[in-house]
């Protein structure tokens, strides 16, 4: 029975992101002609993956795959930790996370008109709350991770769900779902099983559904459109760069030094460094749906392509192995669950983003809400002695 048990994290992470991004493309040809789908630039209702999107994907899936297996002879143990909090209440990011969720639903939510409205509100207009946001949302998984009592466990979750389903944002979701996981740390195949069909499902209903409750678009209509296959989960917007430049050549390729540029310029702080290039991912859809950026949304981008038009069609997929292998590396090095964790969750995105908007968003607001998490109850008991201090005064 034990050999049904499989451990959730952030290597197995990895190689579902490979094969669901990568490979998920075949899969959608065989229901229906995915080129006639907006986001891609040319109508080829015959097109079928070239032999070189195949080697894209393939070597840094191998690479992956292999190195994986030769990494876990040399797995650490992983350390127990216990609950970082160093006092007896509630998580100070619970509350705090709670506070910043009404405020969202009482003061932005009625004002906007969509999804993409409530978000440029609180990044343009509360700046404060933009950047809170996200720092509850990884502190509570990271409560999820280690709180003992269930009651904290369910208020991070269930605040983690309340977020996920106002601002209909899934990547919350899934962090918190995965935390759930991590936690529980390992979970028989069949259930797995059982629980990957359900979440493949709500997936696919998730925006319609939600957009219908919040924001009062017709849900008939919606449901009409639903594409069969896995193109509803996203996975087909990540492909369209890649077919789009690389297959049908449509982008030319990206200088080095400006690739360099715009990254630093995308993970170091403003007041450190500037750069006045956008990332890779916005000039592509500035120069190709203009409508959509003028609109504030966006289009599923793909690192493999970015490394493609950077590397050359050859040596990006060398390269982008080389990147995942040093993370492995680092991976196993780290006995925290905190930085497995942070992991996992980039690498479920880090396909679909491009470089360094994938480091920001991740490993920049990881890393600094496990820095507050830690560093929190410390200043919290600081506070109360100092407090004390003056009343008995």
């Amino acid at each position: 029975m034990n050999n049904l048990l499989i451990r959730i994290d952030a290597q197995k992470v990895l190689i579902f992101a490979l094969i669901y991004y990568g490979f998920s493309i075949y899969f959608d040809i065989l229901f229906y002609d995915i080129t006639s789908i907006h986001i891609f630039l040319n109508r080829a209702p015959d097109y079928y993956p070239s032999t070189l999107y195949f080697y894209s994907w393939i070597i840094p899936t191998i690479f992956s795959l292999v190195s994986i297996f030769i990494l876990s002879a040399f797995e650490p143990k992983e350390i127990i930790i216990e609950n970082s909090n160093l006092h007896n209440d509630v998580s100070i990011f619970i509350p705090i996370g709670y506070a910043i969720y009404f405020f969202i639903l009482l003061i932005i939510l009625p004002s906007a008109d969509n999804r993409a409205a409530v978000f440029l509100s609180i990044n343009e207009d509360f700046v404060l709350i933009s950047w809170l946001l996200p720092i509850v949302i990884w502190t509570n998984c990271f409560s999820i991770l280690v709180e003992k009592t269930k009651l904290r466990v369910f208020l991070a979750f269930f605040l983690i769900l309340l977020v996920s389903l106002t601002l209909v944002d899934r990547s919350y979701l899934l962090m918190g779902v995965m935390a759930l996981l991590f936690r529980v740390k390992r979970l028989n195949l069949f259930l797995l099983i059982f629980l990957t069909i359900i979440g493949f499902i709500v997936v696919t209903y998730w925006k319609v559904v939600l957009f219908w409750l919040v924001f009062g678009v017709d849900l008939e209509a919606s449901l009409v459109n639903v594409q069969p296959g896995l193109a509803r989960f996203e996975a087909i917007t990540s492909q369209s760069i890649f077919v789009n430049c690389i297959e049908f050549g449509h982008c030319k390729a990206i200088d080095f030094g400006t690739f360099v540029e715009s990254t630093l310029g995308r993970i170091a702080p403003s007041f450190i460094y500037q750069s006045d290039i956008p990332t890779t991912q916005i000039r592509y859809i500035t120069e190709f749906f203009p409508q959509i950026a003028n609109k504030g949304g966006g289009l599923g981008y793909s690192l493999v392509a970015e490394f493609a038009l950077v590397m050359g069609n050859l040596a990006g997929p060398w390269m982008l192995s080389i990147y995942i292998v040093t993370l492995l590396i680092i991976i196993r090095l780290s006995k925290s669950p905190f930085i497995s964790f942070i992991f996992a969750v980039y690498f479920l995105r880090f396909l679909r983003v491009d470089f360094g908007t994938g480091i920001k968003a991740i490993f920049v607001f990881g890393f600094l809400s496990l820095l507050l998490y830690y560093v929190m109850p410390y200043l919290v008991i600081l506070l109360r002695s100092v407090l004390r201090t003056k009343s008995n005064a």
